[in-house]
């Protein structure tokens, strides 16, 4: 994960910057160094495919996805729509290849002496966005039992009322005066 270092930039920004730094375009004809760019309103834009060589980590651009987050998070914090999409992608691209998480954070993860990400987006918050939120507590299993045998006695009491209601109809109910008037 990276962060555009720049509170007012945006994807053409960004692009462009990197078409003079490197001038090294995309398969998808972008110059961004990043597979990925995620805009503060949580809009990805894809810059390279996945698995294309990107300028994102020395020692690092091939065999690896980079996403770069909008925004300069040694000033401010990713937008909630930011945090949002980035979960829905890492954990999407974890299950499409399979990435452990240890493999998974931000540049500084991956390069000495690099803050990229930020302070304001770590990466223990990162590996968290990538983990899949746990199964049910097992309290929560017993409620589903407890609500699954309510729902079986509902079924019982149900079925009972169904045919004391046909055998009022047919005349046979005892407590209703067998139907007669």
């Amino acid at each position: 994960m990276h962060n555009e270092g720049n509170s007012n930039g945006n994807f053409e920004i960004a692009n462009e910057y990197h078409r003079q730094l490197w001038n090294f375009k995309s398969e998808l004809n972008y110059y961004l160094g990043y597979n990925y760019y995620l805009t503060k309103e949580g809009k990805l834009i894809q810059a390279r495919k996945d698995g294309e060589e990107t300028a994102a980590v020395i020692g690092h651009n091939t065999n690896s996805l980079n996403c770069c987050l909008q925004g300069d998070f040694s000033k401010e914090q990713p937008t909630i729509n930011q945090r949002h999409a980035l979960r829905e992608w890492l954990l999407k691209k974890k299950n499409e290849y399979n990435v452990p998480i240890e493999n998974i954070g931000g540049h500084r993860t991956f390069q000495q002496n690099r803050t990229c990400p930020g302070i304001y987006l770590t990466e223990s918050e990162i590996r968290a966005m990538a983990t899949p939120p746990e199964p049910p507590a097992s309290i929560e299993i017993a409620k589903i039992g407890y609500y699954k045998r309510l729902l079986e006695q509902i079924r019982i009491l149900l079925a009972q009322l169904q045919n004391r209601l046909k055998l009022g109809h047919l005349g046979r109910d005892a407590r209703c005066g067998g139907g007669r008037d």
